[in-house]
């Protein structure tokens, strides 16, 4: 996987279209990754101001 700047939640869906924002109960949006066709899960929090992931 290669380094990319990411600077909206919809430029990383065109790299990661299973990608998912959910809110969660503190009220902050994290993103899941869905795993090996969602068997697992992966729970991030992003940062897309000029972030690289």
């Amino acid at each position: 996987m290669e380094l990319r700047n990411y600077d909206h939640f919809a430029d990383l869906r065109t790299v990661w279209p299973d990608a998912d924002q959910v809110e969660v109960k503190s009220g902050r949006t994290v993103t899941v990754f869905k795993i090996r066709g969602n068997k697992y899960r992966l729970l991030t929090a992003i940062h897309y101001r000029g972030s690289r992931f």
